[in-house]
């Protein structure tokens, strides 16, 4: 499990356009890295997530121009495995992981600018479709937060022209998108503390019904 947080970390957060790509597995006490296989396409301002099943998911970013390609990285053999194509291109996206083993994948700036577009990943087939519903407000550097009943909670970001004050939410059961209550100061990026603060904010416009700690 070191091995893939590591991972995450590289791929995820430092974001950098390389192809060769390493995880950190050191015993403790011991700062050491292994070497695992290159990514298939050179990528910046893509998402990593976990997935269920303990692979790696890298999607969209930004290489010669906004990418559409995906690809999974396996810590079992520490290769890389291309994966369906995002129908927009994006990068500064979010994707999340659903309860069901799906990637929700919101916003990003793309061709046309903050897309309003939001796809899901399905790991069982490795493809990407648009979802039901779609953003009232484009953005990208927002956050998306998962809350305890299986909706995604979306806040602050960039839409091209202003920092949104708008927070909108993602009902995995009909793939529907409903406003949540306004920023009282519009932000670029907004990390919650805790699941519970953005349950909190959420149920302010949305109840979710179940009582919170």
């Amino acid at each position: 499990m070191k091995r893939l947080v590591a991972v995450v970390a590289l791929v995820g957060v430092a974001g950098c356009a390389r192809e060769d790509w390493r995880a950190l597995a050191p015993p403790e006490g011991v700062n050491a890295e292994v070497a695992v296989g290159t990514m298939t396409t050179v990528r910046a301002g893509h998402t990593a997530t976990l997935l269920q099943d303990g692979t790696v998911l890298a999607v969209g970013g930004f290489g010669s121009w906004y990418l559409d390609t995906s690809e999974t990285f396996d810590p079992a053999t520490g290769n890389w495995t291309p994966r369906g194509n995002l129908v927009v291109s994006r990068q500064y996206h979010t994707a999340t992981l659903l309860g069901s083993g799906k990637v929700l994948i919101v916003g990003g700036y793309g061709d046309g600018g903050a897309t309003l577009a939001t796809e899901l990943y399905d790991p069982t087939t490795g493809l990407f479709r648009q979802t039901a519903g779609r953003l009232v407000v484009g953005r990208a550097y927002h956050t998306a937060t998962l809350l305890r009943d299986g909706r995604v909670l979306v806040v602050g970001g960039n839409s091209g022209s202003s920092a949104p004050a708008e927070v909108e939410i993602f009902d995995p059961a009909d793939e529907s998108w409903s406003a949540g209550p306004a920023l009282g100061s519009p932000r670029l990026t907004t990390v919650p503390r805790a699941v519970g603060q953005a349950e909190r904010l959420a149920e302010d416009l949305n109840p979710i019904p179940h009582p919170f700690p």
